[in-house]
């Protein structure tokens, strides 16, 4: 099998990769070549695609594969997450987003009827006080009737809702803007594969534990000594002691269970009773 990765390696480097300068390019390149032909990549299994990944890189490197197979030899697996202390903002539940709800007060027609005239568009007359005459003359406003064109709706016998705006009314919950800030965090999930000592060493030591595996700064500038297989943008409320910005391993392994993702991407299944020690 190593004879038939390595072969395949090099066409790769010669062909589909020719251009990528960079181990995680390499890998989003190779993600995007599996896409295509997922049927062969699937029963060539993730085991083996994690090697073919690192002969792409020393073929393109050096031009053989020592220096893959010495990095296999060295490889380990690790979940980190970090969260930068954002608050997760979900849609808002009353107005289902839209930052409005159905006016209660006019059940959204956007009008109600007049309360001066009851809804029947006429008032009694001030002149006669509704009676038709003064003084035993007919009255002269309301022509004898005893009533006039309700002075508040002009006769139309309704009036504009003075509770909302066209029928619909700012939502309280969210203040009209369609969203609301929840008590959970975002925070990131990072799967990946690494070769250096160092990170190794950290993710061992601190994995499922209180203790800072490395800053968010560090974990940057050593972003040419992992792979990130997979990343996860997810919500959860956190442990009091998860600070922002730093790194925490919840998983380290060296022989993991990889799976594809649909797009291609690897992940493994991380410790539960881990996760636990930073979730609430």
């Amino acid at each position: 099998m190593s004879d038939k990765l390595k072969r395949l390696a090099q066409n790769l480097s010669e062909l589909s990769l020719a251009e990528v300068d960079n181990l995680q390019e390499v890998y989003i390149r190779l993600c995007a070549v599996m896409s295509n032909q997922k049927e062969y990549f699937e029963h060539l299994g993730t085991s083996n695609v994690i090697k073919l990944l690192f002969y792409i890189w020393s073929y393109k490197q050096t031009g053989q594969f020592e220096m893959g197979d010495k990095m296999i030899n060295q490889i380990a697996f690790a979940i980190l997450i970090t969260t930068e202390g954002n608050n997760y903002v979900e849609s808002c539940d009353e107005c289902g987003g839209d930052g409005y709800i159905r006016c209660d007060v006019c059940d959204g027609t956007s009008s109600v009827d007049c309360g001066e005239c009851d809804g029947t568009g006429e008032e009694k007359c001030y002149q006669c006080d509704g009676e038709g005459t003064v003084d035993g003359e007919t009255c002269d406003e309301c022509e004898g009737t005893g009533s006039m064109t309700c002075t508040n709706c002009g006769g139309e016998e309704s009036i504009s809702c003075s509770e909302c705006d066209g029928g619909d009314k700012t939502c309280d919950t969210c203040d009209g803007n369609g969203d609301v800030q929840t008590d959970e965090y975002e925070y990131k999930k990072y799967y990946i594969v690494t070769w250096s000592k160092l990170i190794k060493d950290r993710c061992e030591i601190t994995e499922g534990d209180t203790d800072i595996t490395m800053s968010e700064y560090d974990f940057d500038r050593l972003r040419e000594k992992y792979v990130v297989l997979h990343l996860e943008d997810l919500h959860d409320e956190f442990q009091e002691y998860v600070q922002s910005n730093e790194m925490y391993c919840t998983t380290y392994t060296d022989t993991p269970r990889l799976y594809f993702t649909q797009h291609m991407e690897q992940y493994f299944k991380e410790d539960r009773d881990s996760i636990k020690n930073y979730i609430v």
